[in-house]
């Protein structure tokens, strides 16, 4: 979904959308009181793409905890094309995620502080844009704990 040509991006979104669908189907009851009783949740600003369907959204928090440590370890790389697309990624993951990611926030902000201090702008840039999506998911009162300390 963050490929260069737009066809691409627009075939990767209907696809996951369709992996979410078919998931949501297969586990109907697990996630009927989600389906039901959650709240609508506005969509971070920036996206291409509409708010990631339910299946989507617990799919990746299913598997996120497994994968941050090799998208971390990748965002400094030696090759930049590694650190833009593990960059890229974890956007992707957190805009998914939404507020679920604060169960790995820590982690998350060493790998963005490291993201920032990087020589190549479409990683500062990527980092930047993951944490606006930290920063409208996440209370401020859990990211200020973590943040500030560091920034001093």
């Amino acid at each position: 979904m963050t490929d260069e040509l737009p066809e691409i991006r627009h075939k990767a979104h209907s696809l996951w959308e369709k992996v979410g669908a078919k998931y949501e189907g297969e586990n109907e009851d697990d996630l009927k009181d989600q389906m039901d009783f959650t709240k609508p949740v506005e969509a971070a600003p920036g996206l291409e793409f509409p708010r990631p369907r339910l299946g989507c959204r617990v799919l990746v928090c299913r598997t996120f905890s497994k994968i941050l440590p090799a998208i971390l370890k990748d965002i400094v790389d030696w090759t930049v094309n590694s650190r833009i697309k593990s960059s890229q990624l974890l956007h992707t993951l957190l805009y998914h995620l939404e507020d679920h990611c604060t169960h790995n926030i820590q982690a998350i902000l060493n790998g963005l502080y490291r993201a920032c201090q990087d020589e190549e702008t479409t990683v500062v840039e990527q980092a930047v844009k993951c944490s606006e999506v930290i920063g409208f998911y996440v209370a401020p009162e859990v990211w200020c704990r973590l943040v500030l300390p560091a920034v001093r």
